[in-house]
């Protein structure tokens, strides 16, 4: 699966940002800076990992970023047969 380009871009070193400490408060909330919240966004999906956990971006319009990541991977060519027998036959490589 590729990532958000937002997501490919935190580890290239030309585009980093200085790394900044947050914690969480009372409540649990954890105040972003200024210069991420500007530059990604307001929403964030929390994906823990194991020993880390990753913020990706909500994308402005969902649907279309989704849409656009199956035109990207060649899916706007299949059939839903096809698309169906693919998906199966990659979950059978994987399990």
């Amino acid at each position: 699966m590729k990532f958000p380009q937002s997501l490919n871009t935190m580890h290239d070193p030309t585009q980093s940002m200085a790394r900044d400490t947050v914690t969480c408060d009372s409540k649990g909330r954890v105040v972003l800076p200024k210069e991420v919240r500007k530059r990604f966004g307001q929403a964030y999906y929390v994906v823990p990992t194991i020993g880390d956990v990753v913020l990706i971006p909500v994308p402005k319009d969902p649907v279309k970023d989704f849409w656009e990541m199956g035109k990207k991977a060649g899916l706007d060519k299949l059939s839903i047969k096809e698309m169906k027998k693919s998906i199966r036959e990659q979950l059978e490589k994987e399990l």
